[in-house]
């Protein structure tokens, strides 16, 4: 009688192969994870990604030292910083041009650092409130240069305070000025109801330049900023474009 073949592999056989299969396994489950976090990534983590892209091209072609500064400015223009936080950039353009320069700054603790910056230079004023779409008291999350009555952004555990906002129309009325050359605003969500406010009241071809942040965190950002830019487009040019980084806009002749 012949005798039975053995079934299966031997048991030492299987033993050497244990190792290297957990390893196999280990490393496809590590690949299906990342896999699955590219595909099923957050909306938010998508838009940071966008962000860096956008920055990164901002940063190359050095925008704060040109196209910020790159205006047809005189020693008797007038402009406007909405959002001044500690007065950088309108030091760069005083610089430049020595023109007279608003700062409208809501958070005390900027507004008295920059009017300090300032007290020496008689053609730069700043102004402890904001500029919005009505006159209010509101409440800001304070978060330095991210500082928001609008925005909230996630992790951030800081302290609010109360802050005043003025409405844009009767601020620039207050003026007593036709034309106001340049507005820069960046007010970190609030952009969307000044611009609002300033269409809706015919008062946008005012302002020969307008160099606007907008803030894609705010509520309906990208319909709001796409009817912003179309009701502006109207009386203005745009002159150039990193999306939700700057923009400047330019009136038409």
């Amino acid at each position: 009688m012949r005798g039975r073949r053995p079934s299966g592999l031997p048991p030492e056989f299987l033993a050497g192969l244990r190792r290297p299969l957990r390893r196999f396994f280990e490393l496809a489950a590590g690949a299906l994870a990342r896999l699955s976090r590219l595909i099923y990534r957050s909306e938010r983590e998508r838009e940071s990604d966008r962000r860096m892209r956008r920055e990164r091209q901002w940063y190359a072609d050095r925008g704060d030292e040109t196209l910020r500064l790159d205006y047809d400015l005189e020693p008797d223009s007038l402009v406007l910083d909405a959002g001044g936080y500690l007065g950088h950039w309108s030091a760069d353009i005083f610089c430049k041009f020595s023109c007279r320069i608003e700062v409208y700054e809501p958070v005390e603790s900027f507004a008295a650092a920059t009017a300090t910056r300032f007290e020496r230079n008689p053609r730069i004023a700043v102004h402890h409130y904001g500029l919005g779409g009505e006159n209010r008291r509101d409440s800001i999350l304070l978060d330095e240069v991210g500082s928001s009555s609008v925005l909230t952004p996630v992790g951030v555990d800081a302290a609010r305070a109360e802050i005043e906002l003025r409405d844009v129309v009767e601020v620039i009325d207050e003026l007593d000025r036709d034309e106001i050359d340049l507005l820069k605003i960046n007010i970190e969500g609030g952009e969307f109801e000044l611009l609002e406010r300033l269409l809706a009241a015919g008062q946008a071809d005012r302002f020969r330049y307008l160099q606007i942040q907008f803030h894609s965190g705010a509520p309906a950002a990208e319909s709001r900023r796409g009817a912003i830019r179309d009701d502006l487009a109207r009386t203005h040019r745009l002159m150039w474009d990193y999306p939700w980084i700057w923009e400047s806009w330019e009136r038409r002749s």
